[in-house]
């Protein structure tokens, strides 16, 4: 689903490349469940950032907790996990390379594990109770938009 305006995709993408190469950019060879990638988390007095997730609140009528950005490239994946620290997480594709292979959710529902591709600008989210992860980019770049929420 698309939940964010063009401008606004384009806003978090110019964010990402304004703050790579600051304090706010961590490279995690493994980070919890996550392996081999970038992060970028804004800063949390960043108005404009946090006024273009507010919707995300009307929405759904949870309470954003924490936001952050990801890049994976070749090699990067994320195990099946929970996020037990949110209710609700939305995760939004911002940008992929033309070559991306892999990078796609794995959601694990009833036994079985179902892939969701999301085109850039798409949306999707999950309760805390629901496995998830990455499947590995074999080449090219996947970067996306994490907002944590609670109830």
């Amino acid at each position: 689903m698309k939940i964010f305006e063009p401008e606004q995709i384009k806003y978090f993408n110019d964010y990402w490349n304004k703050h790579l190469n600051t304090e706010r950019e961590k490279k995690h060879k493994q980070y919890h469940r996550l392996h081999n990638v970038i992060e970028v988390f804004p800063y949390s007095s960043d108005k404009i950032f946090s006024n273009n997730l507010k919707q995300l609140e009307e929405l759904s009528g949870y309470k954003i907790r924490n936001s952050y950005m990801l890049q994976y490239q070749k090699g990067s994946y994320a195990e099946l996990h929970t996020d037990k620290q949110s209710d609700l997480t939305w995760t939004t594709l911002l940008h992929t390379s033309d070559d991306l292979d892999g990078g796609e959710i794995l959601l694990h529902k009833n036994n079985k594990i179902q892939i969701k591709k999301l085109k850039t600008g798409e949306s999707c989210h999950y309760t805390n109770d629901l496995e998830h992860g990455v499947s590995e980019v074999m080449q090219g770049i996947r970067r996306v938009l994490i907002v944590w929420m609670k109830k």
